[in-house]
């Protein structure tokens, strides 16, 4: 499985740049046969297009945030709600990546993988 991680600007508005980049990558993975999955991490701006954009393509999209952070901030949606309000959170990651999962709690880092539905 290959992952394409999108970050950048939270003020990024330009959808359509994202939205060309993800799916030249994405049909060069699927052209080789490969399952391709979309990494953001939940902000505003460039996330946020990616998320759009590859939600509208059907590929899998998932969020690494950190949920200290979001229970912290007031919601900036219109509908109050928060990426970890619509999405599944992800306990697998612990299992998918012990190094990273420990590394991350060695630094008090209160992060989880979320599979937004």
């Amino acid at each position: 499985m290959s992952r394409i991680l999108v970050t950048g600007s939270r003020t990024w508005t330009d959808r359509h740049t994202v939205e060309v980049a993800i799916r030249e990558a994405a049909l060069q993975l699927l052209k080789a046969g490969d399952d391709v999955t979309i990494v953001q991490g939940g902000a505003d701006g460039a996330d946020a297009c990616a998320f759009v954009s590859a939600k509208a393509m059907g590929l899998p999209v998932v969020a690494v945030t950190s949920l200290a952070h979001t229970r912290a901030t007031e919601s900036r949606h219109p509908s109050g709600r928060k990426l970890a309000d619509i999405a599944v959170l992800d306990e697998r990651i612990r299992a998918l990546a012990p190094d990273a999962a420990r590394l991350l709690a060695s630094d008090g880092v209160d992060v989880a993988l979320l599979v937004p539905v």
